[in-house]
């Protein structure tokens, strides 16, 4: 059998010239005839000169020529011609290479890849420039002209003869004297409560309304209301953060109660009033209970609620921990780094909702212990707000905190967080009344009670 003919592949390695054979790879010294690799007998060295990259035409005509052996030249005539009826026919024709030609080829093409990164580059440019050009004429161009995005309306916002108390005159306010005596002048000059004009707005203006009826208290205040029919929301400065006082006393009460329902905790089991639940503030427990007396779970709840008691809530921290209560306010998704000791802990009126929206649906649900949590919360007789309906609230107050949660069981039950930093005086207790009787009203207006 005839052994296949190879030839050798020159390579440059900086200064130094080597050779390979084509068939197998194997290096080859300058002497060798034959290949210690594959054995087969060398040919010739081939010149590796790049070549450039022969047009369509030249390939074209190359290909006829091959398919056509018997004709040994060609005119210029007939090879315009032929490239014309070529492409007239759009005729696709493949073409053979030798091994040299290949190698010419991957050099030639290694050789432009640069100019390929350059088309890359400057495609990238183009599609860059044209996201920027269609950015700016959606955005910048309308701010230029002025365009109008919404219908200009008439708001129902407060006239300019209206009185309407802001933050900085609160604060700029150089007494609290002079502090109650605007808001003495408001409540003579305004008519806050008569919104039954309300109920033949869209719900943009709508919530324009209340805004601006929440505005005259300034950012001394937060409001959350929750209609739990229709699930409609309205807030008011929701993320500022309050000390929180006793308020804090429900979510804890509602943690107890759900654990207790959920077969975890006994309301009957006992706990020892000890010295050192004294340090925790004051309550009515120190004034009628002596140190050592056991009292139950049940006990100490109802007077956390209705009396606000600070001594009963840190009995009932010590009983079932600070750290199991963080975890279930993390659990439900409130915001678990308000919490720190509970007695001593923070709030907003986000979390106030969510939390009001948590506990209605437990009391609604007919658990065991629902009507127990319920009796505590309606029989609290501490409220701020002013409500015509049964409402299931709970209060606290210390300097500079003064809040109210509560559950208003309207025909349309609703909830109603009023959270605010004033100082609990007369003129206090009637913002919160106020406030309290718009939101009752409106709820009547729109959703029937």
């Amino acid at each position: 059998m005839k052994k296949r003919k190879t030839f050798a592949l020159k390579y440059n390695v900086g200064k130094n010239i080597y050779f390979r054979c084509y068939n197998c790879g194997e290096r080859l010294k300058d002497e060798d005839n034959i290949c210690p690799g594959c054995n087969s007998p060398i040919e010739a060295v081939p010149i590796f000169t790049p070549v450039k990259e022969k047009s369509k035409k030249e390939h074209d005509l190359i290909s006829v020529v091959k398919q056509e052996p018997k004709q040994e030249t060609i005119t210029v005539d007939e090879e315009v011609n032929l490239i014309k009826k070529l492409k007239a026919q759009k005729v696709s024709i493949e073409f053979e290479t030798t091994p040299e030609e290949e190698i010419a080829a991957s050099a030639e093409f290694v050789g432009t890849s640069p100019k390929k990164k350059r088309r890359v580059i400057r495609t990238a440019f183009s599609i860059l420039t044209s996201i920027t050009v269609i950015v700016i004429s959606v955005i910048v161009i309308p701010h230029i002209f002025n365009f109008a995005i919404l219908p200009e309306i008439n708001w129902p916002f407060p006239s300019d003869s209206e009185e309407v108390i802001r933050a900085s005159q609160l604060e700029t306010s150089d007494s609290q004297e002079n502090s109650e005596n605007h808001h003495a002048s408001h409540f003579e000059t305004t008519n806050n409560t008569n919104i039954e004009h309300l109920e033949n707005l869209d719900f943009y203006q709508l919530e324009l309304h209340i805004e601006s009826f929440m505005a005259q208290f300034g950012d001394t205040v937060s409001v959350y209301f929750e209609n739990f029919e229709s699930s409609f929301v309205f807030h008011h400065n929701p993320y500022k953060t309050y000390f929180a006082s006793n308020i804090s006393a429900l979510p804890f009460a509602y943690y107890i109660w759900q654990k207790s329902s959920a077969g975890q905790n006994s309301i009957r089991e006992t706990i020892t009033f000890e010295e050192r639940d004294r340090q925790a503030g004051t309550g009515v427990i120190q004034h009628s209970y002596a140190v050592g007396t056991d009292l139950t779970q049940k006990r100490l709840l109802e007077t956390m609620i209705q009396n606000s008691d600070n001594i009963a809530i840190a009995m009932l921290r010590r009983y079932h921990g600070v750290n199991t209560y963080t975890a279930f306010i993390e659990e439900i998704g409130a915001n678990a780094s308000f919490i720190n000791t509970i007695t001593y802990s923070y709030i907003d009126a986000f979390n106030a909702g969510f939390f009001a929206r948590h506990i209605f649906a437990f009391l609604q649900a007919g658990y065991y212990y629902s009507a127990y949590f319920r009796e505590d919360l309606l029989n609290h007789n501490h409220s701020f707000a002013n409500f015509t309906y049964p409402a299931a609230s709970k209060t606290a107050w210390a300097p500079d905190a003064m809040h109210e949660i509560a559950i208003v069981y309207a025909p349309s039950p609703f909830s109603l967080s009023i959270l605010s930093s004033r100082i609990g005086n007369s003129v206090d207790r009637r913002v919160f009344a106020e406030i309290s009787e718009f939101f009752e009203q409106f709820n009547q207006i729109f959703y029937g009670g």
